[in-house]
């Protein structure tokens, strides 16, 4: 279980030093949602850690998924959302990448993660006939 965090938390700083490396001395104002969920919140305050290191002047700014993808989108601030739950978003995210208007930086710090219903092990011996969402229901 420990390795599986441990390889988790390594994309995650990958994540977060690939939008590092992307700044420059010269950057100047960089605004961030520092979203209302705990992982999100965390990458948004490494993020800009990095970006103060290397002379950027940042902002962190409160945000959630629908309120920070409709002013970036309609607004163009805050310029990053170092993490967002696309699945809410999603069509209007694909309009927003294919005008140009967002850019995704990094498929995220975990990729393929995705988002959906978990269940523990022993759930599932006791119930081997939850084998996908309908069932579940």
């Amino acid at each position: 279980m420990q390795a599986k965090l441990i390889i988790k938390l390594v994309w995650f700083f990958v994540g977060a030093f690939m939008l590092s490396i992307t700044a420059n001395a010269n950057c100047g104002k960089i605004v961030i949602a520092d979203m209302n969920w705990p992982s999100a919140s965390m990458i948004a305050h490494v993020d800009a850690a990095i970006l103060r290191a290397m002379g950027c002047d940042v902002e962190l700014v409160a945000g959630s998924t629908i309120p920070t993808f409709t002013s970036m989108n309609e607004k163009g601030t805050p310029d990053v959302a170092s993490e967002l739950w696309a699945n809410a978003v999603t069509n209007l995210l694909e309009s927003a990448i294919a005008e140009g208007r967002i850019v995704i930086g990094t498929e995220g710090p975990i990729t393929d993660l995705g988002e959906g219903w978990w269940l523990l092990p022993h759930t599932l011996d006791a119930h081997s006939e939850l084998t996908s969402v309908e069932a579940v229901l």
